[in-house]
């Protein structure tokens, strides 16, 4: 019983530290190449 439990608690946190990079915030890039557009401040978010 004690091993079901530490692999159940292994598989947990697995997946915690695996999902970890699904949590962070958008990727923003100045797009300075590209042609200026009035009230356009060119970002370019992935």
């Amino acid at each position: 019983m004690r091993m079901k439990k530490r692999a159940v608690w292994g598989v947990i946190l697995w997946l915690v530290i695996s999902l970890t990079p699904a949590l962070c915030g958008d990727i923003v890039h100045d797009d300075d190449d590209a042609p200026k557009k009035p009230g356009c401040d060119n970002k370019f978010v992935l």
